[in-house]
Formats: structure tokens, C-alpha cells, sequence
């Protein structure tokens, strides 16, 4: 089966790419910037069809579709924030028209299946629900343009499988963390282990009572390969588990494995608004998955960005 992964080459993108490839599926990887250092291995592999595009260029898709006989989609290729509000044309171009465009190429050539990432941005800030758990009957009522734009997603994505039988999926997906993960409000995490993995001192400038809703990049991953081709799937749209956690409590995980890292917090570090109480268990059940503990997650980690340094792993 093959599979085109578009945002290909982007965090969450490559890490698709290597599940499907592990799966023995072929892949069309997709996006604007294809030798970003993370998919450059693969690019040369002869599951793996590299098409440089962007998404909002129609022409590009039709044709990295029909040429490859394309069956399913996996759509990451997004603006993130900070770029989708200090540029919200950009936001919109590329969240909402190069997400259309994805529904209409799959339409045009009878994909099977969409899966895209929807946001936990599409909620408001957590002390708008208190100590709820929130889940896919929250309300949601997005502050920024991200969030609005992928609220848009959703509605688009249901009036194409109304409309014209496009079986879409979308997944609410909280923080995601990993080794790479550069952008963002909430990628302190992520730079916090990778630093300390290496030996690097972190000063971290988000405070330490920042609390948000982490999960894995590889879990993402696997989440949304599975959903790509899962039978009985009961909903169009899953929120994403988690592990609830701290900064603060993020920093004491790496000190369990890395007793001498380096890690404080810049005396002016603020925090911002998120969520960070989001139930999975509907796409838990439905996909017979259950989420890693987060101190596993976070020792993967710290072992990826040491061999990316020839360390040795934690013993």
C-alpha cells in the first residue's frame, strides 16, 4: 500500500515516515523542504518516493497522487505557532486552503482514508474548565489563529465525508515532545532533555509550574499510522492521551537518569495558556494502544539525542 505523508520531513512527519516504512508500506513523503537533516536517510531508500512541494500548489499534489497510486494520506504539513500568528495569511493558506486541497485531491482520486492532525488548541486555557478531563464533547472555543485554524479543519473534514464519502479522521493531539522539536511555546520540554541528554546546561525559560498535557513524537506517530488503517473506527475525530506533567516535574525525570544535568529556570520565566488535562481513551479502545509512561518516553529521549552525539546510551 502507499502512503503519502505530507509535512514529510517535518518532526512528527519523519517519524511517520520511519513507522510506515517499518510497517513494509511504500511511502510518498511530501514537503516544501525535504533536506532538513531528518529525512535525509531515507530519501535515497526504494520504498520512499520524495516529492519536494507545497501544499497549497494543487497541481503538485494531483499529480504526486495519481503518479504514485497513492491509497491514503497522512496530512501533517502545517504553520505552527509562533508563524500562524505573526503571519496569519500564512496560517490560513497553509492550515486551511493546503488542507482542502489535500480533501479534494483525495476525493478526486478515491483515497481511502485521511488522517490529520487536529489540535488540543482548539480548547481554550485549562482554568476555562478547571480540573475537567477534557475529550471529544468539550467545548471547544480557540484563542489563537492555529487553533482556529484547525477547529476550520475539522468542519471541512466532515462536510467532505457528507458530502462527497471522504473518510477522514482527525486527531487531537496535545504537546508533543521529542529530540528535534524546535518550534513553538511549548517546546521547552523537548530542549530540556535533549540538552541535558549531552551535557549541555538548560536554562529553561518557560517557569516551572507551566503543566501541559505531553506525549511522545514516536507515540504520535504510531497513533496515526494506526488510525490510517484501523477497521471499526467509532468517531471522526479522537482526542490524544497523554501524561500530565510539569516543567518542573519534566526536570526532576531527567535528573532520575542524569543525576548531574544542569537545569534551571530563568528568574523572569512566565507561563502561558494550555491545556493540560485531554482523555484518550476513546482512540485507546478503539485502536487496542495503550499510552507509555512518560519517565519511558523521556529516557528514549535523552537516548536519542546522546547517539546523535556518538554517546553511549543509558545503561
Amino acid at each position: 500500500m502507499t502512503v503519502l505523508v505530507t509535512g514529510a520531513a517535518g518532526l512528527i512527519g519523519t517519524a511517520i515516515v520511519r513507522n510506515l516504512l517499518a510497517r513494509g508500506e511504500n511511502v510518498v513523503a511530501l514537503d516544501r523542504t525535504l533536506n532538513t537533516g531528518r529525512l535525509d536517510d531515507l530519501l535515497t531508500v526504494d520504498a520512499v518516493t520524495a516529492v519536494q512541494a507545497d501544499i497549497t500548489d494543487t497541481q503538485a499534489l494531483d499529480g504526486a497522487v495519481a503518479k504514485n497510486g497513492v491509497s491514503r494520506i497522512i496530512h501533517t504539513a502545517a504553520a505552527l505557532p509562533p508563524a500562524s500568528e505573526d503571519k496569519p495569511r500564512l496560517g490560513f493558506d497553509i492550515n486551511i486552503t493546503g488542507t482542502n486541497n489535500i480533501f479534494d485531491v483525495a476525493v478526486a482520486h478515491g483515497v481511502a482514508r485521511v488522517v490529520y492532525p487536529s489540535s488540543v488548541s482548539t480548547y481554550r486555557d485549562q482554568s476555562d474548565y478547571g480540573d475537567a478531563v477534557l475529550d471529544e464533547e468539550s467545548l471547544q472555543n480557540p484563542f489563537s489563529i492555529y487553533g482556529v485554524t484547525k477547529l476550520a479543519n475539522e468542519f471541512a473534514a466532515r462536510s467532505y465525508t457528507r458530502n462527497a464519502g471522504l473518510d477522514c479522521r482527525g486527531l487531537r493531539i496535545c504537546t508533543v515532545f521529542g529530540h528535534g522539536r524546535l518550534t513553538g511555546r511549548s517546546a521547552a520540554a523537548s530542549a530540556m532533555i535533549s540538552q541535558a541528554a549531552v551535557g549541555t546546561p538548560y536554562i529553561c525559560p518557560v517557569t516551572a509550574e507551566q503543566t501541559s498535557a505531553y506525549i511522545y513524537v514516536e507515540d504520535v506517530a504510531d497513533l496515526m499510522v494506526r488510525t490510517t488503517f484501523a477497521e471499526g473506527l467509532t468517531r471522526d475525530v479522537y482526542c490524544v492521551g497523554s501524561n500530565r506533567a510539569s516543567l518542573g516535574d519534566v526536570a526532576e525525570l531527567v535528573r532520575d537518569f542524569l543525576p548531574d544535568a544542569d537545569i534551571t529556570f530563568a528568574p523572569d520565566a512566565a507561563g502561558f495558556p494550555q491545556i493540560n488535562r485531554m482523555s484518550g481513551a476513546r482512540l485507546e479502545a478503539d485502536l487496542g494502544f495503550q499510552m507509555p509512561a512518560l519517565a519511558d518516553r523521556v529516557r528514549h529521549q535523552i537516548n536519542v539525542a546522546r547517539a546523535e552525539r556518538q554517546l553511549p546510551p543509558l545503561t
